[in-house]
């Protein structure tokens, strides 16, 4: 075979690698087998295009954390939240492996290879959304039930294209991008790319919506309002800002806990929710869903004091559920400073890299995404969510690349 064959080959990979990531229906249904066949044939054909394949020291620190995981579940049992290890390493591979694409293609100089990649994105992402919307009219929370419950009467629709709690918040994130995309650089983008793009807004806040998480709600306003509020050029109007804003936010907690204890939604869960975080900020006490939340948040902390260094040892002195709600946390508590430290400077590494290439693919507020990406990590274990790392380190900068391809009329071909 030769290398520009096996370059072709590699595009396909890349290409049926998103379609399996953003179409809900095509990844429920081939599973775990699907992509590791699909991240297997890319890999393979990089390398043999290449003749090797370096990952720099991003790469190095994510290796150490997987040989220290391995060692610790070998020694002690350890492993992330009651998952298997199998499916955590799957997880954690698929959740990075979209980083060393786009560094791959970025390097060849495939601008508008990676601009196309962001429209098939875009395109399936709106096939899932309009899928999971739909299902709504069965069950309003078919998402989240889809996402938690393993025995369910609705298990007959986990493989109609639903999408789950990694699909929403990558389509949260992707929201957050094309409004920061169109108020920056709607100039340059062409009509049809500009129509493509608010299609997308426009199906994606709805399936965000209709998913009745509260979270990925929350964050998709904060989100916006960043975008309308901050400049992607001026750091110090940015930092003044935050200077008002901080203490304003504080000053009126009061006059927002009032908001959402009063407010109302068309989603019984979502209402529950927004008003137990206004009883929180009034000081009338958490609710039972945001008080599971603090629970879990303490048990981490607790078992990181308790072993700050190698982690907690489970088999020692089993504790209650680890891994649930604070990534950050989570993954020190589990793995001590010698796991944690290593996984977190590689995810700060690539998330640098990668926020250079989007500026260099004209995609703006990657610093406001990468705020949005942290404080996510506070709330959910989102290391098992791929659609995440997708989106942060591959989906996004793409979609910075459509203007190569979606160019301008008078813009030669």
């Amino acid at each position: 075979m030769t290398r520009k064959f096996l370059y072709q080959l590699n595009k396909l990979c890349a290409v049926l690698f998103v379609v399996w990531v953003c179409w809900p229906w095509l990844g429920q249904n081939t599973g775990l087998i699907g992509s590791f066949l699909i991240s297997m044939g890319w890999c393979l054909t990089a390398v043999a295009v290449n003749g090797r394949y370096t990952t720099g020291i991003d790469g190095v620190l994510m290796a150490f954390y997987v040989v220290y995981m391995l060692l610790s579940f070998l020694l002690t049992g350890r492993v992330y939240a009651d998952y298997q290890l199998y499916y955590h390493l799957s997880m954690v591979t698929l959740f990075f492996l979209p980083y060393y694409m786009m560094r791959f293609y970025h390097r060849k100089g495939e601008r508008t290879f990676m601009g196309r990649l962001a429209i098939v994105a875009v395109i399936f992402m709106i096939v899932g959304c309009i899928t999971s919307s739909y299902y709504t009219r069965i069950d309003e929370n078919i998402m989240k039930t889809i996402s938690q419950a393993m025995d369910t009467e609705l298990v007959q629709y986990r493989k109609l294209g639903i999408g789950s709690f990694g699909f929403v918040y990558m389509v949260m994130l992707s929201i957050i991008g094309i409004v920061g995309l169109l108020k920056a650089n709607s100039s340059e983008l062409k009509i049809r790319a500009k129509v493509l793009l608010i299609v997308m807004g426009v199906v994606g806040v709805k399936c965000v919506v209709d998913s009745t998480f509260t979270t990925a709600i929350l964050l998709l306003v904060l989100g916006v309002i960043l975008v309308f509020s901050l400049s992607d050029r001026s750091p110090v109007r940015n930092f003044l800002i935050c200077l008002i804003a901080i203490p304003g936010v504080f000053l009126m907690t009061d006059v927002l806990g009032r908001f959402l204890s009063s407010l109302q939604m068309e989603s019984a869960d979502v209402t529950v929710r927004l008003n137990e975080l206004g009883a929180l900020l009034q000081g009338e006490g958490s609710g039972d869903n945001i008080a599971s939340r603090l629970k879990y948040f303490k048990h981490s902390i607790d078992a990181f004091l308790e072993s700050p260094l190698l982690g907690y040892n489970f088999a020692i002195n089993p504790l209650e559920r680890i891994g649930s709600h604070s990534e950050w946390i989570d993954i020190f508590a589990i793995y001590g400073l010698i796991g944690g430290i290593p996984l977190l400077c590689s995810i700060i590494i690539k998330l640098k890299n990668t926020r250079a290439m989007a500026k260099e693919f004209r995609l703006p507020y990657y610093g406001l995404l990468t705020l949005i990406f942290v404080i996510y990590g506070f709330v959910d274990p989102f290391l098992r969510l791929y659609h995440l790392g997708f989106a942060m380190f591959f989906l996004l900068p793409c979609i910075g690349c459509m203007s190569d391809v979606l160019q301008k009329e008078e813009d030669p071909v």
